[in-house]
């Protein structure tokens, strides 16, 4: 009799933990900058003005702040203006760009390289970036250049738990060798088929953090992430939304019934002595 007790609790443990391995993974969360959740800084009409402010948007019980930089060759980089073009996303005005010149006013590497600054109240994997209008979909030549490619580099914080990079004194060959490790190159705006139109690029293995950075393609990856091909194409793009997932919590009913048979088994064992 106490022979057959053992295999049926052993079973009632196994099926707890087939229970356990059934819980959802992770959490979802989505942030679209120009979204119910979102509260845009003063002066981010669309299709009409730009500013230096961040946007911070709430979702799932996370914040997300997100920022537009760029740099200038060398030299470090700086916080810029964000640039709402509706539907086709946010882009980002720089250096010597005005909202009214010529150029699409995207996240392009042309004289400088521009990105993304996100910073997320806590910890998650990057799973998902929706981009609106890219180079690579509807290439546009303005100002006798051709902003014709769309690929993009993607930067986690790797600088501890608690910490805050001070992102004003890196350059774009620092994020290589700092604190910063280049986690994903999506070339051509991560393969999505050419046409105008919205591009949903899912993301895998990024890993967590608090702070990303996501940018017109840095062609110093190419010294750090063996296999990655740049090429001498202007890339740009603008940004609708990204996504992240937070690792989930088993619930309590799954908790409590493994507990119970791991109880059950420990007194079957005593008995059997």
């Amino acid at each position: 009799m106490k022979t057959k007790t053992l295999p049926k609790l052993a079973a009632l443990v196994a099926g707890s933990f087939c229970l356990l391995c059934a819980t959802p993974a992770s959490a979802d969360s989505t942030w679209s900058l120009s979204g119910s959740g979102c509260s845009s800084p003063t002066g981010v009409p669309a299709n009409s003005g730009y500013t230096s402010g961040n946007i911070g948007c709430t979702n799932g019980g996370i914040t997300a702040t997100i920022g537009a930089w760029a740099n200038t060759n060398s030299s470090k980089f700086a916080q810029t203006k964000l640039y709402n073009w509706g539907s086709n996303g946010f882009g980002i005005v720089s250096g010597t760009e005005v909202s009214g010149d010529t150029g699409p006013h995207a996240a392009d590497n042309y004289g400088n390289l521009e990105g993304f600054l996100i910073q997320l109240s806590g910890s998650m994997s990057l799973s998902q970036i929706v981009i609106g209008w890219d180079g690579n979909d509807d290439p546009a030549n303005t100002g006798g250049v051709s902003y014709n490619d769309a690929d993009i580099s993607i930067y986690r914080w790797d600088g501890g738990v608690g910490n805050s990079p001070t992102f004003g004194n890196e350059t774009a060959a620092s994020l290589n060798t700092n604190s910063w490790k280049l986690v994903n190159h999506l070339q051509n705006g991560g393969n999505n088929p050419a046409g105008p139109g919205t591009d949903t690029i899912n993301l895998s293995g990024t890993g967590s953090s608090t702070w990303w950075f996501v940018s017109a393609y840095n062609s110093n990856a190419n010294s750090v992430k063996a296999g990655y091909t740049g090429d001498t194409n202007v890339d740009a793009f603008k940004l609708i939304s990204i996504g992240g997932k937070t690792p989930g919590v088993p619930e309590p009913g799954t908790l409590a019934l493994a507990g119970l048979a791991l109880f059950g088994i420990a007194r079957s064992r005593r008995a059997a002595r």
